[in-house]
């Protein structure tokens, strides 16, 4: 069964739905193309070529007419998976959903999607959005710079209204960022709140996404 729609987000934002891809990435202040004014990134970044590097603002251009993601920045760690990770309680399911949280982050700032796939399920469309976003990005040349996903408060886990053996677990998240790269436009720092909804699935080894979505936080709109 798909679990890719929200069950308890939408009467509390009244439809105000976003895809958890798209979270990481909205309102943020856009810059066109490699040959405007940047953000700055308040350090030294990475030569391309042997000669003076070009410039854009605070960003070097690569060969191919990229901005170069600065080196200077946090270095993105791959999250361990939580030692509950193979139980079947409510409050294994709540760290899951945390962890998936995490793993997101860890592949929207190296690019690495891998095992952000291997903890979803094929069908789970929420999930499938995220990668293939972040595959598609990285494809053309752009990154993210210091995203964080700042969990602030985790809600019970409830069980998904037409499956039983899933659990519905709702975060509430601070989404920061300092810098984005899409491949042609450079969008600078923000902060915003959102509710993310994960639908944990058990599967043979633990558990997987198996659906959810985000919305805006109502009460920090």
């Amino acid at each position: 069964m798909t679990h890719s729609a929200t069950v308890t987000l939408r009467a509390r934002t009244g439809f105000a739905l976003l895809a958890v891809a798209a979270v990481a990435l909205s309102a943020c202040t856009g810059v066109s193309g490699p040959t405007s004014g940047g953000t700055s990134s308040g350090g030294a970044v990475a030569t391309p070529t042997d000669s003076a590097p070009q410039m854009s603002g605070d960003y070097v251009v690569g060969a191919d007419g990229k901005l170069l993601k600065p080196t200077d920045g946090p270095v993105p760690i791959a999250p361990t998976p939580p030692a509950s990770i193979t139980e079947d309680t409510p409050e294994a399911a709540e760290d899951f959903a945390r962890y998936f949280v995490a793993v997101a982050e860890y592949a929207w700032n190296s690019g690495d999607t891998t095992e952000l796939r291997a903890i979803s399920t094929a069908d789970c469309e929420m999930c499938t959005s995220i990668a293939e976003d972040i595959d598609d990005r990285t494809a053309k040349g752009g990154w993210s710079q210091g995203l964080t996903y700042d969990i602030t408060e985790t809600e019970p886990a409830i069980l998904h209204p037409d499956d039983d053996s899933v659990r519905v677990v709702v975060l509430h998240v601070t989404t920061k960022v300092e810098a984005t790269y899409t491949g042609s436009e450079l969008r600078g720092p923000r902060n915003s709140d959102e509710l993310v909804e994960i639908h944990s699935c058990p599967s043979g080894s633990g558990w997987q996404a198996c659906g959810g979505g985000g919305a805006r936080d109502p009460d920090k709109a």
